[in-house]
């Protein structure tokens, strides 16, 4: 579930979009061409895409979890 709903990056034709990160404190700390665009977000966003996750927790019990996101959702069947 905290590795679904982490902060997210695009990076695409020299503009980087961020999620917010607290994190990262200081961009100009990141190692990017000097051409680079930087997109601030201020909340998640569909436009980071969606991310389901699925594993397996010990022998045929599998855990799942959706990507909050676009209302993801897991079943165990």
């Amino acid at each position: 579930e905290e590795a679904i709903s982490y902060p997210r990056i695009h990076w695409e034709n020299n503009i980087l979009n961020l999620e917010p990160m607290p994190q990262i404190e200081n961009l100009e700390q990141l190692l990017l061409p000097v051409d680079t665009k930087i997109v601030p977000w201020q909340e998640p966003n569909m436009f980071f895409g969606v991310v389901q996750g699925v594993r397996c927790r010990e022998k045929n019990i599998l855990e799942g979890i959706g990507d909050p996101r676009r209302a993801g959702a897991a079943i165990v069947c």
